[in-house]
């Protein structure tokens, strides 16, 4: 095989193409000392001990340092192989890798993020969270039928309130300083910001995934939960 073109990528590394094979990403010392340049014959033994020594053990130490600060899913730790100039499968050796160790378990990660979420976001943002990262649906939605409850969807609600300082009106409100009056400008005035408020927060609750049902049975239900 022939290698077609070398593309410098940074200062240090370089991508060189092949004719027959992936291409590979290398430093460009590396090159230098394998004396490799385009035009240059490459035969397949050379290829694979290159693609084996030296291209796929640096993949496996970047996944294994990508694992280093944080618990991350295939699909994770793929894109940034991916993203880092390494083929499909170069990427795919590095996770198996990995998984080997079982430093990757995607169910792990889900049923981990589910207990550190549940009872602050809602289902459906845990649903979204979860499947951007890989996880499938099927997977997620099985875990948050098994761990969330309904209380648990309240509790998140009730974060969100108190974290936007969002502060109902309620029987128990201070109202001393407006006149007795039901009908009183002033009454009137206080019910219809608490109504305005009150919608805002429902809108912005129901965009982060909260049923309107749910959202009502905390708003009625102030007092109690929170």
């Amino acid at each position: 095989m022939r290698i077609t073109e070398i593309e410098s990528l940074t200062a240090k590394k370089a991508k060189v193409l092949f004719d027959e094979e992936p291409s590979l990403v290398l430093y460009k010392g590396e090159l230098k000392r394998l004396c490799w340049q385009e035009n240059t014959e490459v035969s397949p033994e050379e290829y694979q001990r290159v693609l084996r020594d030296i291209v796929e053990k640096r993949a496996k130490l970047y996944a294994m340092r990508l694992l280093q600060d944080q618990d991350r899913t295939e699909k994770e730790i793929t894109d940034k192989i991916r993203r880092a100039g390494y083929d499909p499968a170069t990427a795919q050796a590095a996770l198996d890798y990995v998984k080997g160790f079982d430093y990757v378990n995607d169910e792990r990660y889900a049923s981990n993020y589910i207990d550190r979420y549940r009872g602050v976001k809602s289902q459906r943002q845990i649903r979204q969270d979860l499947t951007k990262r890989g996880i499938t649906f099927e997977t997620v939605s099985s875990m948050l039928e098994d761990q969330t409850v309904e209380s648990d969807e309240y509790a998140a609600i009730v974060t969100l309130l108190k974290k936007r300082h969002y502060t109902p009106v309620t029987e128990e409100t201070d109202i001393s300083g407006l006149s007795d009056e039901p009908g009183s400008e002033d009454r009137q005035e206080l019910y219809k910001q608490a109504q305005k408020e009150r919608d805002r927060q429902l809108r912005y609750l129901a965009s982060k995934g909260f049923s309107y049902s749910a959202v009502r049975f905390v708003f009625d239900h102030w007092d109690e939960l929170a």
